[in-house]
């Protein structure tokens, strides 16, 4: 009766064993085969258990073969010798896939080591990436509040926009300057007009402004005639400047506009008052030089001077004033004059 009791609970102990490897066959990779093998090894070592406990009982009907009973060779060849040859041979092929599972183990612990550093480091560069694009925001606000400040409230008007396009932005004093109370209300008469450029006079001047915005990196000076509001013309002086995309194309520009009428009419009055006494020194009968008090040489004459001097203007010019107007004496009559004497702007003669 003992012996039942222990060969039962051996059979419950290869049992549980066999049940432990039939659960871990889920999580098994690497050696399968060494590992079926094993399973197949307990299986016919139960089997050999098994047929000992019903050989206990004395149950009539195992047959003979070779004088020895079927039981035995149940019991000692499939299943205490076949079992522990494949129980055997399985851990023969299972055995070394747990120093590969381990090997493996230790190479996805140094990738998960790797990648965290890895994770972590692109953690950091992320973090700055992301502070440096916060500081570059902030200042590129910055940038843009300080310019929609100095466009806005310039005194001088400026206007910008894209080269030949028809967006087109005007600061109040640009509006102003063309007697419009706002750029919005100058952008609705622009608008109605049909042109961004309807308050350039001359189509040639803005086919001019186009081409030189397409072509010039800087332009300086450009004078055109505008149209006020209440269709005054006025004189306006442009300076622009351009900035070029990648492929050295001029596609943006910022002109800043200055009214020049007055100046421009007082230039004109000036240079009519200057051909006019031109005109009236060169009509004198009597001669007329022109002399530099401070260096106290000639620096023009008008033609009845040149003609009794017997000299030519380019040979006037720079010749020391003794030589011709004081006889060449050594004392110039001029050096004691010099605080009396007012001179005529040389560009009369």
């Amino acid at each position: 009766m003992l012996e039942i009791i222990l060969e039962v609970l051996r059979f419950f102990v290869l049992a549980m064993a066999l049940g432990l490897f039939l659960h871990a066959d889920r999580s098994v990779t690497y050696g399968r085969r060494g590992f079926l093998l094993i399973k197949i090894g307990f299986l016919l070592i139960l089997f050999g258990v098994f047929v000992e406990i019903i050989d206990q009982f004395d149950i009539p009907g195992w047959g003979m073969v070779a004088n020895v009973r079927v039981n035995f060779y149940l019991v000692k060849i499939v299943g205490q010798l076949a079992g522990s040859l494949l129980l055997l041979v399985g851990l023969w092929y299972w055995l070394p896939s747990i120093r590969t599972m381990d090997e493996v183990q230790e190479a996805l612990d140094r990738s998960r080591s790797d990648l965290e550093e890895h994770f972590l480091a692109r953690t950091c560069e992320l973090e700055d990436e992301v502070d440096r694009r916060c500081k570059a925001e902030a200042e590129g606000r910055i940038s843009d509040e300080r310019r929609r400040i100095l466009f806005e409230n310039s005194p001088i008007g400026i206007t910008h926009g894209f080269v030949g396009g028809k967006y087109v932005e005007r600061n109040q004093a640009y509006a102003r300057m063309l007697g419009y109370d706002s750029p919005e209300e100058m952008a609705q008469a622009q608008a109605q007009a049909g042109s961004t450029f309807s308050h350039v006079v001359d189509p040639a001047d803005v086919e001019r402004i186009v081409n030189r915005a397409q072509n010039e990196e800087t332009v300086k000076e450009l004078v055109v005639r505008m149209r006020r509001k209440d269709g005054e013309i006025r004189w306006i002086r442009l300076d622009m400047a351009m900035a070029r995309e990648h492929h050295g194309r001029n596609y943006y520009f910022y002109a800043f506009a200055l009214d020049v009428t007055e100046r421009k009419a007082r230039a004109e009055a000036l240079a009519r008052s200057k051909q006019r006494l031109r005109s009236i020194l060169n009509s004198l009968p009597v001669g007329i030089f022109v002399v530099d008090i401070e260096k106290h040489i000639l620096s023009g004459a008008n033609p009845e001077a040149l003609r009794m001097s017997g000299y030519t203007r380019e040979e006037l010019v720079g010749m020391p004033c003794r030589k011709t107007l004081c006889g060449g004496t050594t004392e110039c009559a001029w050096s004691e004059m010099e605080e009396a004497v007012s001179c005529l702007d040389e560009s009369y003669l």
